[in-house]
């Protein structure tokens, strides 16, 4: 099973994708994949037109790798070693791009995102894990998609 967690961006891409979106689901449900939600992700995707986590497909909930006092609510985060969110972070202060690659880290194999930023720190302070695009995600989910139907034969 691949976990997968989407940045909020790709929930954006994802609402004109109907068809992938059934797919993803069907992997879900076969147990192939699991789309991850943090609460930074659930929170943006709240404050988005979307008015919260759409449900297309069923995700997990999950909480925050790091606890940031002054930014993580009381029961959603862990007490990590935040590696990942400082060195993402950096000098800048963004803070929930942090979060989520700190987040993608411990509990995903792959990060879809379309923010550059986000996958290249992602890619060169992670041990493991894939960052992709949506492209490369979409892509990715048809050859899944594509073996699965090749094994049912």
């Amino acid at each position: 099973m691949t976990n997968i967690i989407l940045d909020t961006n790709i929930y954006d891409r994802l609402e004109h994708k109907a068809d992938l979106r059934e797919v993803i689901a069907d992997l879900i449900d076969r147990k192939r994949i699991v789309v991850l939600v943090s609460p930074t992700i659930r929170d943006e995707l709240t404050d988005s037109h979307f008015g919260g986590v759409p449900e297309w497909f069923p995700i997990q909930e999950i909480p925050e790798s790091v606890f940031i006092i002054g930014y993580t609510r009381w029961g959603e985060g862990r007490l990590g070693d935040g590696s990942m969110y400082q060195a993402h972070k950096g000098v800048s202060k963004k803070i929930k791009d942090a979060a989520i690659a700190d987040t993608a880290t411990i509990d995903a194999d792959v990060l879809v995102s379309e923010d550059r930023r986000l996958r290249s720190r992602f890619a060169r302070f992670t041990k493991s894990g894939k960052p992709m695009t949506f492209a490369q995600f979409e892509s990715w989910i048809g050859l899944l998609e594509e073996a699965l139907r090749d094994q049912e034969e």
